[in-house]
């Protein structure tokens, strides 16, 4: 199974829409798998949700690329901050 399935295992019901939204998001669409992994991990540190960040880093094999997915989350978290 994917980052993705056991993802969408583990949302509660009320996040039903988030299943439904990541399925279209990542599963279907052009992006890479892999890329759209680093792309949610900048995602999830950009909103400060360190459950999910957590998660999706412990999916992510390539350091090198890992570390690029958390520079550009920090920086779409200092342009939130600084240019709302």
């Amino acid at each position: 199974m994917t980052w993705v399935g056991q993802l969408n295992e583990n949302l509660p019901e009320y996040a039903k829409d988030i299943r439904l939204n990541l399925d279209a998001v990542i599963n279907r669409s052009t992006v890479d798998p892999d890329h759209a992994l680093y792309l949610s991990i900048a995602a999830a540190f950009a909103t400060g949700n360190s459950k999910l960040l957590t998660y999706l880093v412990s999916n992510a094999t390539d350091e090198v690329e890992k570390n690029a997915a958390l520079s550009a989350g920090a920086i779409m978290a200092q342009n939130n901050v600084w240019y709302p």
